[in-house]
């Protein structure tokens, strides 16, 4: 099994990464959690999303950026790495 992993994923992600990647996970459960909710879900046909629903989705938005962030951090700094030598 950790074959597989390595195959799939071939070094180690950068950890900022990683971060981001949980931050957007959380975003995503509360959004579940606020889309399963009955009063919430009542209140979003007379109103709109609630302050919660928005709430869970600036922070899955905020994860998936900080991932992207650090991906595009780590890639710049190999190439960095590779130009100096």
């Amino acid at each position: 099994m950790t074959d597989f992993i390595r195959w799939l994923i071939p070094t180690r992600p950068p950890l900022l990464s990683l971060v981001g990647v949980a931050v957007a996970f959380v975003g995503l459960g509360l959004d579940v959690l606020f889309h399963l909710t009955p009063a919430v879900h009542a209140h979003e046909h007379a109103v709109g999303f609630s302050l919660g629903e928005h709430s869970a989705h600036l922070i899955g938005l905020l994860g998936m950026l900080l991932a992207l962030i650090g991906v595009m951090a780590s890639g710049l700094r190999r190439h960095a790495h590779s130009t100096s030598h």
